[in-house]
């Protein structure tokens, strides 16, 4: 696990990450991120927008194969 530093930037509460964090994450300064909370774990997800988007269309081209296999039956 890696450890970082919870500040402030101004008046936003702000994470700050290591270079080795965001070299593990594939993830460079300026990448558009995609960020979950669950607060019954508490654990916050951050992922690369890029990832993000091959899920959703995955996602929609699932939902749509299903809706041609209904609408052909």
């Amino acid at each position: 696990m890696l450890s970082n530093q919870l500040t402030t930037l101004g008046d936003f509460p702000a994470l700050i990450l290591t270079q080795e964090t965001l070299e593990k994450l594939g993830m460079s300064i300026g990448d558009e991120v995609s960020i979950d909370v669950s607060v019954e774990n508490p654990t916050l997800t951050m992922r690369p927008m890029a990832e993000v988007d091959r899920k959703q269309t995955r996602l929609w081209q699932s939902f749509y194969k299903a809706e041609m296999n209904c609408t052909n039956v």
